[in-house]
Parts: structure tokens; C-alpha cells; sequence
């Protein structure tokens, strides 16, 4: 089991890795490349992810609890079914075809964020303290269910 806690990891290479069930908590990634790479059950929660290239990465069940993903970070293509990322900010993450499934986003902050999607979010966890983007509405029709509007420029 890969142990990096609190490591200074910036810019480093982890594409195609199988790494799963790592420990990167508090650990500055900033600019990292995980292309591709099995990070299922990884910690990442208060960890630096600012540019981290997550693209098309497993990361079933990872924790990015608390994390500052920031601008920049990418999770195209990405299968992040039943992580957490609660109390992250995702701020400039770009989303594009990421697989958002049983995902925690309660408390997460998502303004600036790309390409997220109302069906991305129908199939995550959100509440009235998740923070969207400014083309998403979301209308709460009661503590845990909404209609979500994609607004048009």
C-alpha cells in the first residue's frame, strides 16, 4: 500500500498506475498526472489537487474530502462512482463525461466548474449546500429532491 502523506509531489507522474487504496492525504500534487490510473479506495482528503490530470482515471470509492481541487484539474472521462468529495472545492475542475454515480458532493463547491451536467448530478449526491455553477438551477422541491434547470447563454 502506497503511503505519501503530507509529500511535496508536484507535477509528478502517475499515469497508468495501479495504485489503488494510496494515501495522498495532505499531500501537495499541484500539476500531477494520474492518466488513466487505478486510484480506487485513495485518500486524498485535505491533499493540493490544483491542475491534476485525473483523466479517465478509476477512482471508485477515493476520498477527496476537504480537498482544494481548484482550476484547472481534470476529470473527463473519469469514473468517480461513490467517491467523496464532500466539503471540496472543485472551483475551474473540469467534468466533462465524468461518471458522477452514488458520488458525495454535499458541502462541495462547484461555481467555475466545466461541463457539469444535470444528469451528472441527478445521479450524485447533492444538497441545499453544494455550490453549482452559475449555468446550473437547481429548484428544491423538498430536503432532498429538485428539478435542475441548465440555463442557456
Amino acid at each position: 500500500r502506497v503511503l505519501v502523506r503530507s509529500a511535496r509531489l508536484i507535477g509528478t507522474e502517475f499515469g497508468k498506475a495501479g495504485i489503488v487504496g494510496a494515501n495522498f492525504e495532505k499531500a501537495n500534487l499541484g500539476g500531477a498526472n494520474f492518466f488513466g490510473a487505478d486510484i480506487q479506495r485513495s485518500e486524498f482528503t485535505g491533499a493540493n489537487l490544483a491542475k491534476v490530470d485525473f483523466t479517465e482515471v478509476v477512482a471508485r470509492g477515493a476520498r477527496f474530502t476537504g480537498a482544494d481541487i481548484g482550476q484547472g484539474a481534470l476529470f473527463k472521462d473519469a469514473n468517480l462512482a461513490g467517491a467523496d468529495f464532500s466539503n471540496s472545492s472543485l472551483q475551474g475542475a473540469k467534468l466533462k463525461g465524468a461518471n458522477l454515480t452514488g458520488t458525495n458532493l454535499k458541502r462541495a463547491d462547484l461555481r467555475n466548474a466545466e461541463d457539469v451536467t444535470c444528469q451528472q448530478l441527478r445521479t450524485a449526491h447533492i444538497d441545499t449546500t453544494t455550490k453549482l455553477p452559475a449555468y446550473i438551477k437547481i429548484n428544491w422541491t423538498s430536503d432532498t429532491d429538485y428539478d435542475c434547470v441548465l440555463i442557456e447563454d
